[in-house]
């Protein structure tokens, strides 16, 4: 589903090397989140949205500091909310660690709001401003809600170690906004970019956001192998 998954394998299996193509991940239209078309109100502050599973490989501890720092320098970051959604953990019981670490971090308006049904989803995404892309560390992680998240044509702030395959999936996105490591400085920077920006988006850079991320619809990832196959 990504090219260091292909290199792996080819690595591995020199011999069907060439026999061996990516066909990434991604959305399905008729199921994404419709494209935000409506500005923030900079006096009322922003929400920043996550929408998935936060597991214990999540840097949920970075993400809370890095927004710690970023209301301590900025008045817009300061106005504004972050919101998690999704289930704390594998299981629809909260994990008590991850509980306790965002109960710890309400008094800074970072709030657990639960999981989401199917049919909420594009309602939820409707709330949001700017995305959070906190996922786990590796090499090899992609993870399916990136495509997701390009669909919306929103800021996307990613939370995760820079050699993620995410990263590659993002790169040349118009409105992403990259941690260089997970330090408080590096995330709350990244967040604090991503919020001013948020505010100047046009029909302009819209169209381009979701025309960068139309090449991820999953039937044009699928059609080029299956044609190839058939």
């Amino acid at each position: 589903v990504n090219e260091p998954i292909r290199a792996w394998h080819q690595r591995r299996d020199p011999d069907s090397a060439d026999r061996m193509h990516v066909v990434a991940n991604g959305f399905d239209p008729e199921l994404a989140p419709p494209a935000r078309h409506h500005a923030p109100v900079p006096e009322q502050g922003l929400t920043f949205g996550y929408l998935g599973t936060i597991s214990p490989k999540v840097p949920l501890a970075e993400l809370i500091e890095g927004w710690r720092w970023a209301r301590d320098q900025d008045e817009l970051v300061a106005r504004s909310r972050t919101r998690l959604h999704g289930y704390l953990g594998y299981y629809a019981t909260p994990r008590a660690d991850l509980s306790t670490m965002v109960e710890e971090a309400e008094e800074v308006d970072l709030s657990y709001a639960g999981p989401v049904a199917k049919a909420d989803i594009a309602a939820v995404y409707e709330t949001f401003d700017v995305l959070l892309l906190a996922i786990g560390a590796g090499l090899y992680v992609t993870s399916g809600k990136v495509f997701e998240y390009l669909a919306t044509g929103m800021p996307i702030v990613s939370v995760h170690d820079p050699r993620n395959a995410a990263s590659d999936v993002l790169r040349d996105y118009p409105l992403w906004f990259p941690c260089r490591d997970l330090s408080p400085e590096a995330v709350g920077e990244a967040l604090i970019a991503a919020a001013h920006a948020a505010l100047t988006v046009d029909d302009d850079m819209r169209d381009r956001c979701l025309a960068y991320a139309a090449r991820y619809a999953r039937d044009l990832q699928l059609q080029p192998r299956v044609q190839a196959l058939t």
